[in-house]
């Protein structure tokens, strides 16, 4: 899974955050799997969890979930996301987890 967030957002203005599984294979999704997206502040406001289900997913193949949600409004901070995904058919959990920041300005 792969996590893709604006890296600066002013305060108080809505975005995006979009988690992209890509099947790697070899073979299809058997079973569903679970994408969660979650955010956290280094001053403790949570963000999420949003979760999607991918049902199909034929291998080589990627989708992408997408959230929206609006940065804090009192003070300059950092959201810290956290993009997990899982399946009971997962051969490859190594990569089930991705990370990334956005800066809040004031």
């Amino acid at each position: 899974v792969s996590i893709s967030v604006p890296a600066t957002l002013p305060a108080g203005t809505p975005s995006v955050v979009a988690a992209t599984v890509t099947n790697l294979g070899p073979g299809d999704l058997a079973e569903e799997a679970l994408v969660t997206v979650r955010g956290i502040t280094n001053r403790g406001t949570e963000f999420g969890p949003y979760e999607d289900v991918v049902v199909s997913l034929p291998a080589g193949s990627a989708i992408a979930s997408s959230f929206n949600f609006t940065a804090p409004t009192d003070k300059s901070t950092k959201i810290n996301w956290t993009a997990t995904v899982s399946s009971a058919s997962d051969t490859n959990p190594a990569n089930d987890e991705s990370t990334a920041k956005t800066k809040v300005t004031k």
